[in-house]
């Protein structure tokens, strides 16, 4: 039986073999997290590119988009799957966001506190009854909230590097140049 000084050194020598799996673990993970960095990094370019421009200069608006949407279903779920009314879409998707101050505002650097519109003709619609692919919401001029617009009210110069972001009724996101998003499914 071990006592006193042969405990103590049992004791070291298991919290060294211990240390020793834990690097043996570790170090593995930490490389693959380097390289994943490093790809990333390479494919998007530097902190600046990511969030003001580049190869994804729109990713924090579909972002926002992405949860615009996302609180869009959630508020169906909550009410019969009705869609809100348009002239209170924003107001009524606002419990259903993180942050509503910030969700509805593009970070492209516009001035405008709104830049998202609703597609006034889903207004109040079962959303059972649309096609996955309708659009539901989209870039915007108009600058006010609750702000609501058909195809005719997308910028007539797109805010994302030549492409709209736009919303549909199955809760994807897309950047899209004017072409694709004139071909969309607006109406139900």
């Amino acid at each position: 039986a071990l006592t006193g000084r042969g405990l103590a050194i049992a004791g070291i020598i298991i919290a060294v073999i211990m240390s020793l799996l834990a690097v043996i673990i570790l170090v593995p993970v930490f490389l693959r997290a380097k390289e994943t960095a490093q790809e990333f990094s390479e494919f998007y370019g530097d902190e600046d590119q990511f969030f003001t421009g580049g190869a994804a200069g729109t990713s924090p608006c579909m972002s926002n988009v992405k949860q615009v949407n996302l609180a869009l279903l959630m508020y169906a779920d909550d009410w019969d799957n009705t869609l809100p009314p348009a002239e209170m879409w924003a107001a009524g998707l606002a419990p259903y966001t993180r942050n509503p101050s910030e969700v509805f505002y593009c970070p492209r650097g516009r001035e405008a506190k709104y830049h998202y519109a609703f597609n006034e003709a889903l207004a109040t619609m079962n959303l059972n009854d649309l096609s996955p692919d309708t659009v539901t919401i989209f870039d915007s001029d108009m600058t006010t909230l609750n702000a609501h617009g058909t195809v005719d009210d997308l910028p007539d110069v797109p805010t994302h590097q030549g492409e709209y972001v736009i919303g549909f009724a199955d809760g994807s996101v897309e950047s899209l140049d004017r072409e694709a998003a004139l071909d969309l499914v607006w109406e139900p």
